[in-house]
């Protein structure tokens, strides 16, 4: 049976979100210390809502979505209103990090002061600003190679690609060319192994990190509390700040543990978590006048799939 989504149109008046931790406590009667011991793996994620002030047409498509549920028997995949995507300002993929390192820098520039100039792209070859052929050191010509009307690589003469030195790039060397005074930066835009999206890479059942792939690098792209979705229905808070490698790559420290294992692919947002609703009155609809209605509803994360 396919889970239902709570329609992101659906925000809450008020809400609660948490994890709920699996604990035992007990207290001494003489000294009263407490003991407190817990059930690792066995957490879950509760929600509580208030939806209130819908008048007729829309209290009329929520009646529908809590019908929907069955009373339990339906699942339903139920966002964090408040966590609906990364909270780090510098969260970004690589794609967006590369088309901020090349706005409105489209120049490179030699130690001889000439400018090669992206616009001015010629038959069949680069040209300067002076309108002169680039070489290589051996005298081959620089050519352009179009794909789909858009630069896809540079070549010499001979047909060889051209490379960076330098390996701090994400993707690797073959990626993008720089200057010798390094003033500016050119990239293959349609590399067929550019990572255009961020996506995650591993991470085992019962673990509790996760690795991430695709991002800008060198930046804290996750903070503690964000919450990612590692498969479907799996939402998961990152335990500490998240640093990207100079490759674009992060392991995450994640909470719950992982039930099951990582889905490789793009990391969808916002992360859901696979849900029941505690009752089978839920879809109770309290009523005044002029037809306006309220609804409270409680969700627990299904531990079952």
């Amino acid at each position: 049976m396919a889970d239902i989504e709570w329609p992101l149109t659906a925000i809450p008046e008020n809400q609660e979100f948490w994890l709920d931790w699996a604990t035992s406590r007990t207290t001494s009667t003489f000294t009263r210390q407490q003991q407190v011991m817990g059930r690792p793996g066995a957490e879950r994620w509760t929600a509580k809502v208030t939806i209130g002030r819908y008048k007729r047409d829309s209290a009329i498509a929520f009646d529908a979505l809590m019908s929907s549920m069955k009373g339990g028997i339906q699942t339903v995949l139920m966002p964090d209103f408040r966590r609906l995507g990364p909270s780090s300002a510098e969260y970004r993929s690589y794609r967006d990090w590369l088309d901020e390192q090349l706005a409105g820098d489209t120049l490179i520039y030699f130690d001889s002061g000439t400018v090669w100039d992206a616009t001015s792209i010629a038959v069949g070859a680069l040209l300067t600003e002076a309108a002169d052929r680039l070489l290589t050191e051996a005298g081959d010509v620089l050519q352009d190679e179009t794909i789909e009307g858009d630069v896809g690589a540079l070549l010499t003469e001979a047909g060889d690609r051209l490379v960076t030195e330098d390996s701090t790039l994400p993707g690797g060397p073959s990626w993008a060319l720089l200057a010798e005074e390094a003033a500016a930066l050119f990239e293959f835009m349609d590399d067929p192994d550019a990572p255009e999206a961020v996506a995650l890479s591993s991470g085992a059942t019962g673990g509790s990190t996760v690795g991430v792939t695709g991002l800008a690098p060198s930046v804290v792209a996750f903070k503690a509390g964000d919450l990612i979705q590692t498969s479907p229905g799996r939402a998961h808070e990152v335990a500490a700040d998240a640093i990207s490698d100079a490759n674009g790559n992060a392991v995450l420290m994640v909470r719950p543990r992982l039930r099951t294992p990582v889905v490789p692919g793009p990391l969808l947002f916002p992360a859901r978590a696979r849900m029941r609703i505690d009752s089978s009155d839920a879809a109770r609809n309290p009523t005044r006048a002029p037809v306006v209605s309220t609804y409270e509803v409680s969700l627990t994360e299904d531990l079952n799939l």
